[in-house]
């Protein structure tokens, strides 16, 4: 297969990441053993559930997903734990070098913004932000160790939650796009060992819920294999992407305007990135170009232009509800189509002023703590922190700071003030807390509550901050 155009750079794998685990074995003591390899030092962490990914079969057992309710992709207030098919709807990835190291040039690719080619964003003054002055040496605004540590920590707590293999629900699924991340930052061969083997459990397939394959939250696990693929571009993987190509075949031979499949504002995470991914993975345009028909039309339907931000569906159209997770899925959704699209697709411009729009209708919003609240013109009706959406915002953020998409000068403090907010809700051990549960609104969360949806936010958003 030929080199994949955009961002992704071709190449094996280094044989230490694609074996898995051996039957019995820990992914704990995987993932542990190879972040000693890189780092050499083990994350703090306690745990005490033994996880075997390679020898389940089962769904997860953690009490964190949503019920299915009939005739609507919103979520319920919880996953029942017996209920596998759930339904929706919060609904809610490089190559290796020759010592096995992943080349991350796929994700690095700089330049959308007024500083193209040299260097990066305009400040609003027209100043180039992004340098330093002359004989100046640059310090990083993030401590790449620090960043590295508390990623694999997290990473390790989430993935210790699971006795058998996770769903490839949109709850997981999103888990495991943030660990494809992780793993790419902290190069921890666990990581991607875990997710192979959770794709390869699934097989390869999308999740199974009644609303079918052309649902959008069953086809956010797809975003994760295309990643693996995509590591090693092989005609002997394509198993890897098949089943996502024919559901978005079938999508193509019957299209349906965007607000019709993609009609709530979650969509735009769990399905256009994947089928960017494919347009990359098949050397396809014409995913690209059926993803920008339907995106635009959702666009349409569901964005409130006053704002600058989305509602979540059409029952919250004309009132003053902006949820932040909703608003999350969007900016998160559109870093990741960004990743992909082609400098020379007629709507890439298109996608990069709808993210500098949201980012700029985001960043008065954001609490004094570095925070935003899950009712984001309405703080004070849900006080409490929520670190989902923050997340989402976090990683929207880093990655147009780190693209040049929006004046470093003005938005990478916003980036380090919610870094540092959510690194203050993580516990010693590695949980991530203040997380909203399923919902389709704003609504409160605990200082110990924790789903893997919000765990996966705050691994992309660490892993873009090591970017900048």
């Amino acid at each position: 297969m030929a080199c994949a155009a955009s961002f992704w750079a071709c190449g094996s794998e280094g044989s230490d990441v694609t074996g898995g685990l051996d039957a019995g074995q820990d992914v704990s003591d995987v993932v542990s053993a190879a972040d000693q390899a890189a780092d050499g030092s083990n994350a703090d962490r306690e745990v005490d559930a033994t996880v075997d990914l390679a020898d389940a079969v089962e769904d997860s057992a953690v009490d964190v997903g949503e019920a299915r309710v009939a005739d609507s992709a919103s979520e319920a207030d919880g996953r029942a734990a017996t209920d596998v098919d759930a339904s929706v709807n919060d609904g809610e990835a490089g190559s290796s070098s020759g010592d096995g190291r992943v080349d991350d040039s796929r994700f690095d690719d700089r330049g959308d913004g007024p500083g193209d080619g040299d260097g990066g964003p305009s400040a609003p003054d027209g100043s180039d932000s992004s340098r330093d002055a002359p004989g100046e040496t640059a310090q990083p605004p993030f401590d790449p160790n620090a960043v590295r540590s508390i990623l694999t920590r997290v990473a390790q707590y989430q993935l210790s939650l699971y006795p058998t293999t996770a769903s490839n629900d949109w709850i997981d699924s999103t888990f495991f796009a943030g660990l494809m991340a992780a793993y790419r930052a902290t190069q921890n061969a666990g990581f991607l060992s875990a997710a192979r083997n959770w794709a390869t459990q699934h097989q390869w397939d999308l999740h199974p819920s009644t609303q079918g394959p052309r649902f959008g939250d069953n086809q956010t696990c797809t975003q994760t294999y295309l990643e693996i693929f995509l590591l090693d571009p092989m005609p002997s993987n394509a198993i890897m992407y098949q089943k996502a190509q024919a559901a978005f075949d079938a999508m193509i031979a019957a299209p349906q305007p965007g607000r019709v499949d993609w009609w709530w504002c979650d969509a735009l995470f769990m399905a256009p990135p994947a089928l960017t991914r494919l347009a990359v993975a098949t050397g396809q345009t014409k995913y690209f170009d059926f993803m920008n028909t339907m995106y635009w039309d959702s666009k349409a339907f569901l964005f409130a232009p006053a704002q600058g931000l989305f509602w979540r569906d059409e029952k919250y159209f004309n009132t003053e509800t902006f949820w932040a997770r909703g608003n999350g899925w969007v900016v998160a959704g559109l870093a990741r189509i960004l990743d992909d699209l082609p400098a020379t697709n007629a709507r890439r411009g298109d996608y990069v002023q709808l993210l500098q729009t949201m980012l700029g209708a985001l960043a008065p919003l954001q609490g004094s703590d570095g925070l935003w609240r899950s009712d984001l013109t309405h703080p004070t009706a849900f006080p409490n922190p929520e670190t989902s959406g923050t997340g989402f915002f976090t990683y929207a953020t880093a990655w147009a700071v780190g693209h040049g998409v929006v004046p470093r000068d003005v938005y990478l403090p916003i980036v380090q003030k919610a870094w540092t907010g959510l690194v203050g809700n993580v516990d010693n051990n590695g949980r991530l807390g203040y997380v909203q549960n399923t919902g389709e609104r704003p609504a409160a969360a605990g200082a110990t509550e924790t789903h893997p949806f919000g765990v996966g936010a705050f691994l992309l958003a660490g892993s873009e901050i090591l970017k900048l």
